[in-house]
């Protein structure tokens, strides 16, 4: 397909609904997600969840020169309309517009929906997995390192350029296909983000933005903008896909690696191998505070707790700690120059004790 300036709705909303047709989301807000806020993107303001609420959720990177709009104890934007358009970044800009177009009701963003001096912020972030696992789909805003740009694709002149070559031939409109999805996720700020990494590996679906074009991927399948890949005559029904990363012989295009929990159930992890994959690829990534190093793992960390029954102690396995502490450093590595919320340093026969990439 030929890439127009602004994305085709329609056929995002498409692969939605085929999506959801093939395999819903089994409970869109789970009993143990308490004092969930979303935005109401109708009467612009910030809600209690309702019950059984449909919601998608945003994947972002904040950025250092970005100026984020945030619900405090003061300001939590409960009033019809309180949310302005115009002060919010154009991430969430673009997020509301696109939502509205997919004909969405609610949108979860952590800046708004969290309240950031609120008692319940600790409890929403051990909560994160669920509130991702749970969304709808995931918005991954894959295009930019900061909240201030656009989405591409989702207003006029917000898709890059010059990016796909196209022909007449004999009266046929020809085109190449643009880059393969890992192409831009290798090159991106958000995947070298640590808070972004829970957020993917739990999203039951995903609409990722590139600076090119969009790509819908879930645990059954893979599509994007530039190539034909829905049945025609089946909407109910996923191409069968190799994992979550492949469409047919179209492996170079999509390949991305599935998580293995998402391979074996798509809800959950079920082996320590599990563990040790996610620590280390975890590792790669990069965050703001240092301090935050278990904190933006807190949620997987009790993930792991209910569905394989073996706590982590420091980033490591209770059970297995003889092989837990066994990582070894794959890069350069300093010791980490901050302390635990209580005001402990982190330690150093952790690897949360370090900053670097490690392996197992």
């Amino acid at each position: 397909r030929v890439l127009d300036d602004v994305c085709d709705f329609k056929l995002i909303q498409s692969w939605i609904t085929q999506c959801e047709a093939s395999h819903p989301v089994p409970d869109p807000l789970p009993p143990n997600v308490k004092h969930l806020r979303v935005i109401d993107i109708k009467e612009m303001r910030v809600i209690e969840a309702p019950p059984y609420c449909s919601y998608a959720a945003l994947s972002y990177v904040w950025g250092t020169d970005a100026v984020i709009l945030k619900s405090t104890v003061a300001d939590p934007f409960e009033g019809k309309d309180s949310l302005k358009m115009d002060n919010l970044p154009f991430t969430i800009q673009d997020t509301i517009t696109l939502l509205r177009k997919l004909g969405k009701g609610y949108l979860w963003v952590d800046s708004l929906c969290i309240i950031q001096d609120g008692p319940h912020k600790s409890e929403q972030i051990e909560l994160m997995v669920d509130i991702y696992r749970n969304a709808a789909f995931t918005i991954v805003a894959a295009g930019s390192g900061s909240a201030t740009a656009h989405l591409a694709a989702v207003t006029p002149s917000s898709r890059a350029r010059k990016t796909q070559f196209t022909a007449s031939v004999k009266g046929f409109d020809l085109a190449l296909s643009t880059p393969p999805l890992k192409f831009f996720l290798d090159a991106c700020a958000w995947s070298k983000r640590a808070w972004t990494y829970q957020e993917w590996q739990f999203s039951s679906r995903a609409l990722i933005f590139t600076p090119v074009e969009v790509f819908f991927m879930c645990s059954c399948g893979t599509k994007c903008e530039s190539i034909v890949g829905e049945q025609q005559g089946a909407p109910n029904k996923l191409r069968p896909v190799k994992g979550l990363g492949s469409l047919g012989d179209l492996v170079d295009k999509f390949e991305i690696e599935i998580p293995r929990h998402r391979m074996v159930s798509g809800r959950g992890m079920h082996h320590a191998s599990d563990w040790l994959g996610f620590v280390e690829n975890y590792t790669k990534r990069q965050m703001t505070y240092e301090s935050d190093v278990l904190l933006a793992l807190w949620s997987t960390m009790d993930e792991f707790r209910r569905t394989v029954g073996i706590g982590v102690l420091a980033g490591l396995l209770e059970t297995d700690l003889h092989v837990a502490l066994m990582w070894q450093p794959s890069g350069p590595m300093r010791k980490r120059n901050a302390t635990t919320r209580d005001g402990r340093l982190f330690p150093t026969w952790s690897w949360c004790g370090w900053v670097g990439p490690v392996h197992y």
